[in-house]
């Protein structure tokens, strides 16, 4: 049991995988009317028109 007191005291941010997706892919891969709407969304923001974004000035 010592042994184990050690490790408690350790940075819980190592613990964290770096490559996890963020919650709302997780809730856009979960849910796909959520993901319709929230990639619409987000073309909407950048600019995006039907699905190219090149005659932008």
């Amino acid at each position: 049991m010592p042994k184990n007191r050690r490790f408690i005291n350790k940075n819980h941010e190592e613990k964290a995988h770096p490559d996890s997706p963020d919650g709302l892919l997780v809730a856009a891969s979960k849910n796909k009317r959520f993901a319709h709407r929230f990639v619409s969304e987000f073309r909407k923001l950048q600019g995006v028109k039907n699905g190219c974004n090149s005659h932008q000035s």
